[in-house]
C-alpha cells in the first residue's frame, strides 16, 4: 500500500518521492540551491515573494519547505490548506495540520519547526549510519532552514515522459 513522505504529499503523489525524481534525479545535496533547483526541474514554480505568504496564483497552490541544516539529507514539506492553515505528513505518519508544539500551523516560516517523530524505518541501508545520532537527539529534527515557496499545480505533479520512481 502506498505511503506517501512529505514532499510525495505536498505535490499529490501517491508514494514516496524525494525532491527531482519526478525529472530523473534526486537533488544532488541538502542545500537549499540544490533542493530549489531538483523541485523546479520537477515543475514546481518558484514564489516570487520569500519574505511573507505569496500571492495566490490561478490553477496552483502553495507549498512550503524547510530543511535540517545540520543533517546530511532532510526536509520537510507543508501543504496550504485555505486561507490560514496548512498540512504536512510527517515522514510515515498521519497528514496533521498542527505543528511540532501541537498548535495550528498559520505560517510555515515561523512555527516551531523541531520534529520529534520516530524515523525508524528512515534509518535502513544508506541512511543507517545516523541512526545513532537520531537515537542520541531524542528522534529530534531541526528544520531549521527555510528552503522557500512555490507553485504546485492544483492536480498535483505529473511525471515527466521517460523518468520512472526507483
Amino acid at each position: 500500500m502506498p505511503d506517501p513522505n512529505c514532499y510525495a504529499y505536498a505535490t499529490k503523489y501517491a508514494d514516496r518521492l524525494d525532491p527531482g525524481q519526478f525529472s530523473g534525479g534526486r537533488a544532488k545535496s541538502n542545500s537549499v540551491a540544490a533542493i530549489r533547483a531538483a523541485v523546479l526541474r520537477d515543475g514546481l514554480i518558484l514564489c516570487p515573494v520569500q519574505n511573507a505568504l505569496p500571492p495566490a496564483l490561478a490553477g496552483h497552490y502553495i507549498v512550503a519547505c524547510r530543511r535540517a541544516s545540520a543533517n546530511t539529507y532532510d526536509y520537510h514539506w507543508f501543504r496550504r490548506e485555505g486561507v490560514d492553515s496548512w498540512s504536512h505528513k510527517p515522514g510515515t505518519g498521519v497528514v496533521r495540520s498542527s505543528d511540532a508544539s501541537g498548535e495550528a500551523i498559520t505560517d510555515t516560516v515561523n512555527a516551531p519547526h523541531t520534529a520529534s517523530y520516530n524515523f525508524t524505518q528512515f534509518f535502513t541501508g544508506k541512511n543507517a549510519a545516523l541512526l545513532p545520532m537520531a537515537q542520541q537527539q531524542g528522534w529530534a529534527i531541526d528544520y531549521d532552514e527555510f528552503v522557500g515557496y512555490f507553485y504546485c499545480p492544483d492536480e498535483g505533479l505529473k511525471m515527466r515522459k521517460g523518468c520512472t520512481i526507483l
